[in-house]
């Protein structure tokens, strides 16, 4: 990343390299906890014996399922139409998750 005209905006560019890089990071997690999510999905929601054999773990499962589903309808909406967290300046911490509404 060097030439004769990053120095004028180096800092800016500096930047943006590290935001998307950080995203890049996210959306690699997000790909990865979605194909693991759909193999534990099947065993625990799909699978009558795992169900049988255990019930406590199959209960647990199925309400981290509920909140995994929220996360993940919501990176797909972020991504859809190009928002980022950031930007939503009246929302803070997990709570900007409910600001999306579409």
């Amino acid at each position: 990343m060097a030439n004769r005209y990053m120095n004028t905006f180096r800092d800016e560019i500096l930047g943006w390299n590290k935001k998307l890089m950080n995203v890049a990071d996210v959306n690699q997690i997000i790909t990865e906890i979605q194909r693991t999510w759909a193999y534990l999905e099947s065993l625990f929601i799909h699978s009558e014996e795992v169900k049988k054999e255990l019930p406590e773990a199959a209960v647990r499962f199925a309400n981290i399922d509920k909140e995994v589903k929220i996360i993940l309808k919501v990176w797909y909406q972020v991504s859809a139409h190009g928002l980022l967290l950031h930007d939503l300046p009246s929302c803070t911490g997990f709570s900007k998750l409910e600001c999306f509404h579409y």
